[in-house]
């Protein structure tokens, strides 16, 4: 885990409105635990209401990404925006991840980030 947050670099897109934005984390969650220690957010656990969070970390020196990492698992993030969609641009190659897999984007791609209201069935 060490070697990796060494090796750790933070990326930058270009958002819908233009502006460029630099992000040591940029997650989009419809849960509000993660990893079952991280508190994200403080929104309901309504799983098909068609939203989902976005939870940003602007890069900062790594100590302070630390913190964060620390905070988020005693006191939590607290309120962070819902949306149901979410639009930005590559700027270079960006590493992704979704449920466990790690892929990459290509500089210069119109990314969208979308939710599809109750298209899973849930139980409970």
């Amino acid at each position: 885990m060490m070697r990796t947050f060494s090796k750790f670099k933070p990326f930058q897109i270009r958002q819908s409105d233009g502006r460029h934005r630099k992000f040591d984390s940029l997650v989009f969650a419809n849960i509000a635990e993660m990893a079952k220690y991280a508190t994200l957010s403080e929104a309901d656990d309504k799983l098909a209401d068609g939203q989902f969070e976005v939870i940003t970390f602007p890069h900062r020196p790594k100590w302070r990404v630390l913190l964060t990492a620390l905070r988020a698992t005693t006191q939590g993030l607290g309120d962070q925006p819902s949306v149901s969609s979410y639009r930005f641009t590559t700027l270079k190659p960006i590493p992704y991840q979704i449920d466990g897999e790690v892929k990459s984007v290509d500089p210069k791609t119109p990314v969208t980030i979308e939710c599809a209201p109750a298209a899973l069935a849930t139980l409970g």
